[in-house]
């Protein structure tokens, strides 16, 4: 009995208390951690969507000029645009595919290299049909370049075609011009944020 009452029992079921959850952690250990990269490859795959998104949603309001300013929208740069925005979207159906059949590693590498300037992964067993991938290359300073360009021819046409005689807007939207300095600030900010990160 006096046993029961010596400091040593204290120590011993302290001890084995340790000892247990020790083990417990051992085994929980890499559940969790699997769960923390799911998170993240999830933020990062949500973070990627909103992008694509956010640059159509883009290309669609400067789409809606096209009527007016034929000319901007039938060269290049706007069709480089048009088919890099393409590519874009193609990959994050993939993307959200791999996410959603379970294949989170498969995911996190496209992600990795999508959003990874240094390119380390190899993308060889994920982007299988997916030629449109190593054209996307710094993506977001390309896509960035191109709407400038854009921005930039559309804003020249509207300025020489107001000179000259001034064009009716549809009702529907905002003046070319107006839509133009917003798409600007956007763009400068979109930079800013990037060169904050």
């Amino acid at each position: 009995m006096q046993l029961l009452n010596t400091p040593w029992l204290a120590l011993i079921l302290a001890f084995v208390a340790g000892m247990a959850t020790l083990a417990v952690f051992r085994m929980a250990w890499p559940a969790l951690w699997r769960h923390r990269a799911s998170r993240e490859v999830a933020a990062k795959a949500a973070w990627f969507h909103e992008r694509v998104v956010d640059l159509r949603d883009r290309a669609t309001t400067l789409d809606q000029h096209s009527d007016e300013y034929v000319a901007v929208f039938n060269d290049d740069h706007w069709s480089s645009l048009m088919k890099m925005l393409s590519q874009l979207e193609t990959v994050d159906r993939q993307i959200q595919r791999l996410l959603a059949s379970g294949k989170r590693d498969d995911a996190a590498t496209l992600l990795n290299y999508i959003c990874d300037s240094r390119r380390s992964s190899s993308m060889e067993q994920v982007a299988d049909g997916l030629d449109e991938v190593a054209e996307l290359v710094n993506w977001e300073v390309v896509v960035n370049s191109m709407l400038k360009r854009v921005l930039s021819n559309l804003e020249a046409a509207t300025v020489s075609a107001e000179k000259v005689a001034a064009l009716p807007t549809s009702r529907r939207r905002q003046p070319t011009i107006v839509t133009l300095a917003d798409l600007k600030k956007k763009l400068l900010e979109d930079e800013a944020f990037q060169t904050e990160s």
